[in-house]
């Protein structure tokens, strides 16, 4: 069976800190683990090692966390067990996901062994995502052009999450190919409704987000604009899924009979099944699972930032409804029209799920990947 050692960033705790992890690893390492035997390294928290099912191990080491707006970890002892893990397990593919956070580091030591990497991005920061906060736009400017493209350029393949990033690749001459993260359709189909967001009248609306609570992700702008406009429509509701630790005074300040913090979840899946309109207020995304996920699930959503991946998924009217960045007052405006349309929400949620069916459904991608590892070997 072929053996893959998967580097990412982080990993989601026993998979159930799903929205605390970076998803596209989790969904790379858990879908390509049906056809092949998976290890991950990653930084992350106890337990250190786990072997959840029967192809995929999880390694996860100590680090040094830089807090938001940073988010950054620094497993510093990921060299040792790189080369550790290679030595024990022999693994026939090396994939890194991500190429701005440490992990990536351990390119150039798997070139110096010789070693075949397929590198995996969703976004070239500093271009097509940009921090919040300004401070940090300069040093990821830095950064991506004396480390990130450099780490580029040593990687065999760099696989590409859509093909807006395309004329960015071609740029830097990159050695490329594009293969979607995307959605298990299967995994949505056969959930039921999470019994916390079931509506008790047909006249109920939902509002979700689910997402790391992080100023990149302008959370606190959703907020501002659901506390507002929900007194004037006292059957629609707001529900946030993520990580409160930290942002209990979040909680204590927007918490309502209206708006429900339900902090962590495994079930998002569940979740959105009850969820009329999605909202991701970003300042930057790469391909947002959390997007994908809510279109497959037929929501009605709204987003904010029009380059990335969102460029790619959303087609304004169509498939969903861009904001104005960073402007509560905007996304307002565009939650009202939803709300008082429910024609509206179900043609943008029936052409959302389309989309994510035909061009993001894993079960497609996940033969993309095995066919791309196997030309390895022929």
């Amino acid at each position: 069976m072929l053996k893959i050692l998967l580097i990412a960033p982080t990993f989601a705790i026993s998979k159930n800190n799903r929205v605390q992890a970076m998803m596209s690893a989790y969904k790379t390492a858990t879908n390509l683990s049906r056809h092949a035997h998976v290890i991950v390294l990653a930084a992350g928290d106890p337990p250190f090692y786990e072997h959840p099912e029967k192809n995929l191990e999880i390694y996860r080491l100590k680090n040094v966390y830089l807090k938001d707006p940073i988010n950054y970890m620094i497993p510093f002892s990921i060299f040792w067990h790189t080369i550790h893990i290679i030595q024990k397990e022999k693994p026939d593919v090396f994939l890194v996901n991500k190429f701005m956070f440490f992990n990536a580091f351990v390119i150039p030591l798997l070139k110096i062994m010789g070693k075949r990497v397929y590198t995996q991005i969703d976004a070239f920061p500093s271009i097509d995502w940009k921090s919040r906060t300004p401070w940090i736009r300069p040093i990821m400017w830095v950064y991506l052009r004396l480390i990130g493209i450099p780490l580029l350029w040593m990687s065999d393949l760099v696989i590409l999450f859509h093909e807006g990033m395309t004329p960015i690749a071609q740029r830097f001459h990159l050695n490329f190919q594009v293969i979607h993260n995307g959605v298990n359709m299967d995994e949505l189909e056969s959930v039921s409704c999470a019994s916390d967001v079931e509506k008790k009248r047909l006249a109920d609306i939902h509002i979700g987000f689910v997402g790391r609570l992080e100023s990149m992700k302008g959370y606190d702008i959703l907020l501002q604009a659901c506390q507002k406009i929900l007194p004037s429509y006292p059957q629609v509701k707001l529900f946030m899924v993520g990580n409160t630790k930290g942002k209990e005074y979040i909680v204590t300040e927007y918490q309502s009979a209206q708006i429900h913090f339900l902090d962590v979840r495994n079930d998002v899946a569940s979740i959105l099944k009850g969820i009329d309109i999605f909202v991701l207020p970003s300042f930057s995304e790469g391909l947002s699972n959390s997007l994908m996920e809510a279109m497959a699930a037929g929501c009605a959503c709204i987003t904010m930032d029009k380059k990335g991946g969102n460029q790619i998924l959303i087609e304004d009217g169509v498939t969903g409804l861009f904001a104005s960045v960073g402007n509560p007052e905007d996304l307002e405006q565009k939650l009202c029209y939803l709300i008082e349309h429910p024609d509206v929400r179900k043609r943008l949620g029936i052409n959302a799920k389309q989309r994510i069916q035909k061009q993001f459904n894993w079960n497609t991608i996940v033969h993309e990947y095995l066919r791309l590892f196997k030309k390895q070997y022929t």
